[in-house]
């Protein structure tokens, strides 16, 4: 005789054990992204760990020395490869007699505006270089523009995601152009839904490794090398190869060059945050090959002198055309700094930018 069979369930209790587990499946995913969100916006360098990762470094070092003097260096990937931190700090000290603390806040992508918006954090910090060496990088003043495709956005909106900023930051990088409906869209996807929208930030965390192309990595010994992101050199071939895709690259991005306009505006709202913060400023055109110098259209040259000489005349400061610097064979793809060449660069940067100005902040010019 076989055992009853037990009584039939109530498909009104399974109907109301479906609907508990989706509510706390949907409750437990609404905690999930409440959690994160309240992280992020406790710590808002998670936003953006490149840079980071290179100001907590830069605070330790600055806070180690007694009165020293200090010299923060601004720029792109171009910057983050040619100055080396203990050179500028040892040919300073030569020349004035005095210790010097450098630290080279170069950042992959920075144009005027991504320069502006990481200033001021760096200023939040609390700490005040004496001297600030600025980059102008030429192709980063490109303005693209095709109402064929919708695109009216200067060249940092190509670069700076809406993710690595601030509320406030949102709002100042839409007052310098870029695409407000869109750069505030994409803002609020990653602030409400942060476990897509910081996926990347959340990734390098766990597994660099697993980063897709195109997103960069910090260098775990950024604090050693005072900010300084080397490149090494390659092969003959593999450097004629790179300067081919640089050209292919640029060769638009160097024609959509407008000296004018909200991320000018920007730059020039940096060189006054500086100037009103008591700190000296060398604006600087980093090193290029020739090939990459032979690529500017004549107009955009002439834009380009002409503009520096306006920085001279209305700001008052000093600004060196350092694309000619350097030999050819001191580039990995004619517009990047190889390992060995960063030195000699460094050094007759220190005696001609940052020296100078150190001088005449002393003598309370």
């Amino acid at each position: 005789m076989g055992l009853p069979l037990p009584p039939p369930a109530d498909p009104r209790r399974r109907a109301r054990r479906a609907r508990n587990g989706i509510v706390w499946t949907l409750l437990t995913l609404l905690a999930l992204n409440a959690a994160l969100a309240g992280f992020v916006q406790q710590r808002p360098g998670f936003r953006d760990p490149l840079f980071d990762a290179k100001v907590k470094a830069l605070v330790a070092r600055f806070t180690s020395t007694e009165e020293p003097s200090r010299v923060v260096v601004l720029g792109s990937s171009r910057t983050a490869a040619a100055v080396e931190p203990r050179a500028m700090e040892a040919a300073v000290a030569a020349d004035t007699g005095r210790p010097c603390v450098a630290f080279n806040m170069g950042l992959q992508g920075d144009g005027p505006i991504s320069q502006l918006v990481h200033y001021r954090r760096l200023r939040d910090t609390g700490v005040r270089p004496d001297v600030a060496v600025v980059e102008l990088l030429p192709s980063a003043f490109a303005w693209y523009l095709d109402p064929a495709r919708n695109e009216d956005r200067p060249y940092d909106a190509t670069i700076l995601r809406p993710d690595r900023l601030t509320r406030t930051e949102l709002d100042t990088v839409c007052g310098y152009g870029f695409p407000a409906a869109d750069t505030r869209g994409e803002w609020r996807e990653a602030t409400f839904n942060p476990w897509f929208g910081f996926r990347f930030q959340l990734l390098a965390r766990v597994q660099p490794r697993w980063l897709p192309p195109g997103i960069v990595q910090h260098r775990k010994d950024i604090g050693e090398t005072g900010g300084w992101g080397p490149w090494d050199p390659v092969p003959p071939a593999v450097a004629r190869q790179r300067v081919e895709e640089v050209r292919q690259a640029y060769a638009s991005q160097l024609h959509a060059i407008r000296i004018d306009g909200p991320h000018v505006q920007a730059f020039e709202e940096l060189l006054r945050d500086c100037q009103r913060d008591g700190v000296r400023v060398a604006v600087v055109l980093p090193p290029e090959g020739s090939t990459f110098r032979a690529w500017y259209p004549p107009n955009v040259q002439a834009a380009l002198a002409a503009f520096q000489d306006r920085l001279r005349r209305e700001f008052g400061v000093r600004v060196l055309d350092a694309r000619n610097w350097l030999p050819d064979e001191a580039f990995v793809d004619s517009h990047h700094v190889v390992r060995a060449w960063a030195k000699p660069y460094t050094e007759r940067l220190a005696h001609e930018a940052v020296v100078p100005e150190l001088r005449s902040r002393s003598a309370g010019e």
